[in-house]
């Protein structure tokens, strides 16, 4: 196991434990907490973070002033452990120790463990001792109580014969030191003390001990510690069963099995050793692989305590076995103790010893290799898919520019040409078409550049939450009435940095495949919550970085996927639709605007069972969400002077038309050389440039420097075809750049012009 991986079960298995488990820093103010610490604090005080509180931010004076003491014993002592008292009456018990980093003392870090059942339970014990003498008396395993010295204080009947005492009273009086009188060995009655010194209660050890006449038996050792109401401990309790003869036989098989045991015993493979289908006996292999120990399989069939994860595969093995034919490296699944499936190579051979059939099989587990091959096939399937996406998105990239300057002039021209027709024009009709063709073309190449990841994005601090929340009743309507939408939003703020119009246009994709996946009515659900990614999650994902995600889940109950459609659903003009139902590029869409954001995106399908795409963004934390989505500006014209520089002759023909139109003066540049020598001849008149991005000679980037080095105060409006990576080679996307994408309408140009000059000083015609 790795080392992220051991730190992330460190994490869970902290933040799943019911103990209180919390730091402070030098100043005694919280630093981190685990799950159960947040909700005990959060239920007492109402106190949603408590990150950085004093105790007397949280307790009354009397109750505060109790901690300083215990976390300066903390400082000065190290590891100590108390008891805590709480108001409503249950007892803690507090492991105090320094946390030392490079060497110096940073903080404190503190367990506590409700202790108040045993506490509890420990003085009913006590009280109710004389009730249960009887039982104490009649029991058939040993039973005694011992002083702290080693001072026999109190024994059973059953005790002292096993020793052979004549009475129990005897033994007492007679076994004033068990280290002298009891143990073969002082040393191990040492280790119970340390041990029950740590851990306060011993099980089943196993050990020698020495009867009146001085003979040995071997015993099995159960004890406690018992402790008084003011806490201090007062004596052990104890209960003993004679194990010798179990050990005389275990010995006895130990030693006529030597040599087989020593080789059993080292196979690397998880080894049983059976009689009759009953485990007779299993390695340290076995133990480590499967969970389960010893004692807990001996006597039992593989099959009883569940070994077997598959009953089939058990009975298909036992079968072959019985018929005389041997197991070779077969696979098969294994169900550990903790119930998780391995993955094993079983090889097993029947023979015959005493008339009773035996059977020695050995496990190698391939689980981990297994899981190796899934992942890199996996990671494989991955890299090929994003291969083939990124040259597609190439050629999509490559044909934007000129694409998108055929489309500025096409629709800008039939939008400014449909202004002046008439309702009744007969070439109006005709005009209205070649703008709905453009208008989709546009549509269609802004998809292509989603896909490619190549659009020019506005991202912004979002609350997820809002934006589903804000989208729920147009997704209902669209969903109809037999759907039913399903939204869950998490509690808590769910921030995102992304463009809100491209994330509307995700959620509005996938209701949509919904919709058409749920012929005859279902289930929408739209879910957000948060995860955290580690090394391992990122090595799964090609391109994803560890860290905080917010995850939006949409689900449908729809007809579903088989594996081979979900291979290629974010592929350009892939589409199970029929024909003039779907172009192809909706989920491609999707993956580029997830991807281009820094997010990441997984679909899980089957036939018949529905689909369910998660969208992991990363989390941005401690950023505040933007209100609302900016509101509609109306196009507006003005008086000043622009100057429309453009090496395109037709898309700059249509700039300035469009500009002349809302009643601006325009004047044109092919290029920059031509732009500077306008601008020595009209000087300051000029009051805006818009000039493309990218032209022969010197760039509009490099134009504008120069212009602005004449004039401060200039207004430079950049304009562009090419994808955001041209742009921003270019050095146009700063703060201080304003941007406009091609294609644009005359109202989006003096929307943003008019923005750019301010408000018109008098009336615009």
């Amino acid at each position: 196991m790795g080392p992220h991986r051991a730190d992330a079960n460190l994490a869970a298995l902290i933040e799943s434990t019911e103990d209180l488990i919390w730091s402070v820093d030098l100043n005694y103010g919280l630093l981190t907490f685990n799950r159960a610490f947040h909700d005990n604090i959060q239920r007492n005080f109402g106190v949603r973070s408590a990150v950085g509180m004093r105790p007397e931010d949280l307790l009354p004076p009397a109750r505060a002033a109790l901690w300083p003491p215990l976390f300066e014993r903390a400082l000065s002592e190290g590891a100590f452990r108390a008891e805590y008292w709480l108001a409503d009456g249950r007892t803690l018990e507090l492991a105090f120790n320094r946390i030392v980093q490079d060497g110096e003392t940073t903080g404190i870090s503190v367990f506590g463990k409700d202790i108040t059942e045993r506490k509890t339970a420990e003085a009913a014990l006590r009280e109710a001792e004389g009730k249960y003498r009887d039982i104490f008396e009649g029991a058939l395993e040993g039973i005694y109580r011992a002083s702290l010295e080693g001072k026999t204080l109190a024994a059973n009947s059953a005790l002292a014969k096993m020793l052979g005492y004549a009475s129990a009273q005897e033994l007492v009086s007679t076994i004033t030191d068990v280290a002298q009188h009891v143990w073969l060995d002082p040393n191990e009655r040492s280790r119970v003390l340390q041990s029950l010194e740590e851990h306060e209660v011993v099980r089943r050890y196993e050990c020698q001990w020495k009867r009146k006449d001085g003979t040995a038996i071997w015993v099995s050792l159960d004890c406690r510690k018992v402790y008084g109401k003011d806490g201090r401990a007062l004596y052990t309790d104890g209960f003993v069963a004679d194990i010798t003869e179990r050990k005389r036989m275990q010995d006895a098989l130990q030693r006529s099995e030597e040599k087989f045991a020593k080789a059993f015993q080292s196979s690397p493979a998880a080894t049983i050793e059976d009689e009759c289908s009953r485990i007779v006996d299993v390695n340290e292999a076995f133990e480590r692989v499967s969970g389960y120990r010893r004692e807990e399989v001996v006597g039992r069939t593989s099959k009883e305590f569940g070994l077997w994860a598959d009953s089939l595969e058990y009975d298909r093995c036992t079968k072959q076995l019985r018929a005389g034919s041997p197991l070779r490296n077969l696979e098969y699944h294994f169900r550990r103790r903790s119930g998780d499936i391995g993955t094993g190579l079983i090889s097993a051979e029947l023979i015959e010893l005493d008339g009773k059939p035996w059977a020695i099989s050995a496990t190698i587990d391939i689980t981990e290799l297994k899981r190796a091959e899934a992942e890199k096939a996996k990671i494989e399937d991955q890299l090929r898919q994003a291969q083939k996406l990124e040259s597609v998105g190439r050629l999509a990239g490559g044909v934007a520019h000129d694409f998108n300057n055929l489309l500025t002039v096409i629709n800008g021209y039939s939008e400014m040409l449909l202004a002046r027709l008439r309702a009744g024009d007969p070439l109006r009709d005709f005009l209205e078409e070649i703008h709905k063709a453009g208008e989709r073309a546009a549509g269609l190449t802004q998809q292509l550049l989603a896909f490619s990841r190549k659009q020019v994005l506005q991202p912004r601090v979002l609350d997820l939450n809002r934006v589903v929340g804000g989208m729920r009743p147009m997704l209902a309507r669209l969903m109809g009435e037999d759907v039913e939408v399903c939204v869950k939003l998490h509690a808590e703020a769910a921030t995102i940095r992304a463009d809100p119009h491209q994330l509307e246009q995700v959620l509005m994709n996938l209701a949509v495949n919904s919709r058409d996946a749920m012929l005859h009515g279902g289930r929408f659900s739209i879910e957000t919550g948060f995860v955290e990614w580690g090394e391992r999650h990122v090595q799964l994902r090609p391109g994803a970085h560890a860290g905080p995600y917010v995850m939006l889940t949409v689900s449908d109950t729809g007809a579903g996927m088989n594996k081979e459609t979900r291979g290629h659903i974010f592929e350009p003009f892939f589409t199970t639709k029929g024909a003039g139902k779907g172009t192809g590029l909706g989920l491609s869409t999707i993956h580029g605007i997830v991807e281009q954001s820094g997010g990441y995106i997984e679909a899980e399908s089957e036939l018949g069972r529905g689909t369910t795409f998660k969208i992991y963004m990363p989390r941005a934390v401690d950023a505040q969400a933007d209100s609302g989505m900016p509101e509609t500006v109306p196009a507006i014209g003005g008086k000043e002077t622009v100057l429309v520089v453009e090496d395109q002759a037709e898309v700059r023909k249509y700039a300035a038309a469009a500009l002349r139109v809302y009643g601006y003066q325009v004047m044109e540049a092919a290029n920059a050389g031509e732009a500077l020598l306008l601008w020595e001849r009209a000087g300051e008149r000029i009051d805006l440039i818009l000039t493309d991005v990218v032209m022969s000679g010197l760039s509009g980037r490099e134009l504008a420097d120069r212009l602005k080095k004449l004039q401060p105060r200039i207004k430079v409006l950049f304009m562009s075809g090419y994808t955001d990576d041209t742009i921003v080679h270019h050095g146009v996307r700063q703060k201080d750049a304003e941007f406009i994408q091609k294609p644009f309408s005359p109202d989006q140009l003096a929307i943003k012009v008019r923005e750019m000059l301010g408000a018109p000083d008098g009336p615009v015609d």
